[in-house]
């Protein structure tokens, strides 16, 4: 996306507000924040664009979560908390070198081969908390915990390979230093006892106690409660830096952790494990907000799988000004849906190409496609600038070559990376519905696997400004590609949608959709005939622009009847424009639409805003289309496109 972060001018300054710390008053909890979108929605690059801009000036982590899962399993939520630990631990220029004195002890003692006889293993633990740490032990710890995974560290934004070994060399060395300080190592040791909350213990039986429960597989809970001490003593490492460091009092921004693809079961470990420290600061009735926002890309899973209380209280922020005002005072998990990219974003990245390459409707083309998709967006404009000659009609973008394939299919394959073939064969078949209601419908007729299937969020426009998004369209032409005998094939599918349901409107604006997707125009046109004049106006409009959202496998098929004359025309163009593929003779399209619905007013004898709001947009929509190029100056090889727009 030529180097230029589009439409994300909100997400920096709702990190911004989390990041700086209240001035003159307590610390406060801060919330979880999700930023979400589907597979090529630019999640990864908005993480990215974090880390630069905050690199240098706070301690900060960034760490692609499921790729340190792949390297060391769904457990390694103590190798997690060292990398991260390593991250924050780097200098810079007001915090220093932050220290993990807890944490350090806590890795020491979990790698202890503790003997059997309780006597002996305390006075191994004993041993290990007052001997004065040299630099190897300490190197052994955490270069063994955090080594594999700082080896996952996105390459943009951290030094590559060899330097790995040099950050941790760094940690370490800081930790030694600060560790020979007889101060923080009292207070780090005697943490094991009360944790910040007030009940004293027995930090040597806690440290032998979870160095047990780790090294037996067979006890799960005394494992998952050692990650919750692991966890919670970085926290209260974090908040021991801002209270006793020398120029803490001028720390006025908190430190930042952000996680790639934090849906993984590694990163969901994580960030329940920190939800539970805050559940149980609140039970021992103890108040610990913890100097760090924590920041993680996700698909949507997440969150569908929190608990029903949690899912309820997530805070959607719209705005910043939802993070003021009290709105996130209290919440634990605060998401951002990521919006698409704006017609405008697109015209300044195709101004932004080289220009021989700056095509009439090249901008109108790549947003009619994609709905402002970034991952799509980014993928056809690079294909325009990198391997169509100049001269190639947009119009035609998605069938010039791409490879051994064509742009279409190079798309298609972009968009779904990360699905298997099983799993794309049931997105094929889950793309006929009109919404992921029907989405789910079909999804339990086609698929009876336990572990289920997420549909991406992508396959539906859920601002209901785009009639069928890229990914939907992209996939609909393969099922309108599977033979008739096949069990899901178009006639199938769409039949199964179509039948009969609840006797109300709805199902019946849903059942003429599905009919129109078969081909049966006369009923369509029938049913709308008989409503026209009989319902209210915007009321007919709405169904009228919701069935002819359906999908059209094939040429429009000639239909006769008693209708009113303009009726057949405008449901054929109407469908033919909701089709985001279709990029040919856009211009007369929109023209003869606004000219169907001059008409629908005349006959009539009514108009209504929504109708005339109707006749603008696709004025506008016209005048926005560079007159359509003839098909013999379309690049040799390229096919030519029907009015139709079966592109």
């Amino acid at each position: 996306m030529g180097g230029q972060l589009y439409s994300r001018a909100v997400e920096p300054k709702m990190l911004r507000q989390l990041l700086v710390r209240p001035t003159g008053g307590p610390a406060v909890h801060t919330p979880i924040v999700l930023f979400e979108g589907d597979a090529r929605t630019g999640k990864t690059a908005l993480l990215r664009s974090f880390a630069k801009g905050w690199a240098g000036k706070i301690p900060y982590s960034h760490l692609d979560v499921a790729a340190v899962e792949e390297q060391l399993g769904e457990h390694a939520l103590p190798e997690l908390l060292a990398a991260i630990a390593t991250q924050l631990s780097r200098r810079c220029a007001l915090y220093g070198s932050l220290r993990f004195d807890r944490l350090v002890i806590g890795l020491r003692a979990a790698q202890l081969d503790l003997d059997d006889d309780p006597a002996e293993a305390r006075r191994q633990v004993e041993a290990m908390l007052t001997q004065r740490l040299g630099l190897a032990t300490l190197k052994k710890v955490l270069s063994g915990a955090a080594q594999e995974a700082l080896k996952q560290v996105p390459g943009s934004v951290d030094p590559p390979g060899g330097l790995v070994e040099l950050a941790v060399d760094s940690f370490v060395d800081g930790a030694a230093r600060r560790l020979l300080s007889r101060n923080a190592h009292g207070r780090a040791r005697s943490w094991y006892g009360h944790r910040d909350r007030g009940e004293p213990g027995d930090p040597v039986g806690q440290l032998i106690d979870l160095n047990a429960g780790l090294r037996n597989p067979a006890l799960a809970e005394p494992a998952s409660q050692f990650d919750e001490l692991l966890c919670d003593a970085l926290l209260a490492d974090l908040r021991d830096n801002f209270r006793t460091a020398r120029h803490s009092a001028e720390w006025a921004v908190n430190c930042l952790v952000l996680l790639d693809n934090a849906d993984c079961s590694l990163g969901s470990s994580f960030l329940h494990t920190v939800v539970a420290l805050r559940t149980l600061d609140a039970d021992a009735g103890a108040d610990l907000p913890s100097p760090i926002v924590i920041a993680g890309a996700s698909r949507g899973a997440l969150r569908d799988r929190l608990p029903a209380a949690q899912r309820a209280g997530v805070l959607e922020l719209g705005s910043v000004t939802d993070l003021t005002g009290g709105h996130g005072a209290h919440a634990v998990w605060a998401r951002r849906r990521l919006p698409f990219l704006s017609a405008d974003d697109v015209r300044k990245m195709v101004v932004s190409m080289p220009e021989p390459r700056r095509h009439a409707n090249l901008a109108n083309c790549v947003y009619l496609i994609t709905g402002g998709h970034p991952g799509a967006t980014a993928f056809l404009l690079d294909a325009v600038g990198s391997r169509m000659p100049p001269g190639t009609d947009p119009e035609h973008l998605l069938d010039a070559a791409h490879g051994a394939s064509t742009v279409r299919s190079a798309l298609t394959e972009h968009l779904l990376t990360g699905f298997g073939e099983d799993e794309i064969d049931i997105l094929v078949t889950c793309s006929a519905a009109r919404d992921r209601h029907d989405g789910q419908r079909l999804l339990t007729r086609v698929t009876t696997r336990a572990d289920g299937l997420d549909l991406p969020r992508t396959l539906w426009d859920h601002t209901a400004t785009q009639p069928t998004t890229v990914l939907r369209a992209l996939l609909l032409r393969r099922l309108a590609g599977r033979p008739d005998d096949h069990p899901s094939s178009w006639r199938r599918t769409f039949e199964f949608l179509a039948a009969p349901g609840q006797p109300d409107d709805a199902a019946s604006v849903r059942r003429l959709h599905y009919a129109l997707a078969l081909g049966r125009t006369e009923e369509v046109l029938d049913a709308l005939s008989l409503s026209l004049g009989t319902r209210a106006l915007p009321e007919w409009l709405a169904t009228l622009l919701d069935v002819t959202a359906a999908p059209r496998r094939g040429e429009p098929t000639a239909a006769t009847g008693s209708w009113p004359a303009f009726l057949p025309s405008l449901v054929n163009r109407l469908q033919t424009a909701a089709d985001p593929l279709s990029c040919t003779h856009r211009r007369t399209l929109h023209t003869r639409i606004a000219g169907g619905l001059d008409e629908l007013a005349t006959h009539l004898d009514d108009t209504c805003d929504e109708l005339s709001d109707l006749v603008t947009t696709h004025r506008a929509h016209a005048r926005r289309w560079r007159p359509a190029r003839s098909h013999s100056t379309t690049t040799p090889g390229t096919p030519a496109h029907s009015a139709e727009g079966a592109s």
